[in-house]
């Protein structure tokens, strides 16, 4: 796999995350469990700003899917970073 392929299959798996994690959360605060609740409300609360985090931090990156410079700048960052140093 080639380093620019890389960049968008990690942009790809973490939006992919990120949907199932927002789409789980929304679940478990729809639960009708009454009381029994199956997450405190810290936990509930800590998932919701790690999601908001990651979308706000990886914007950049999303951006950067559809923007062909920004890509290119990225999958060349990387592919540097790939080499092995000697």
């Amino acid at each position: 796999m080639d380093c620019c392929a890389f960049v968008f299959q990690a942009i790809e798996t973490l939006n992919s995350i990120l949907n199932y994690s927002d789409h789980f959360l929304v679940s478990m605060l729809n639960y009708t469990g009454g009381d029994d609740k199956p997450f405190t409300e810290v936990e509930y609360t800590t998932l919701e700003k790690l999601i908001n985090d990651t979308k706000v931090s990886r914007t950049p990156l999303a951006l950067g899917a559809s923007s062909i410079p920004l890509a290119r700048s990225l999958c060349f960052l990387f592919c540097l970073d790939a080499k092995p140093q000697h």
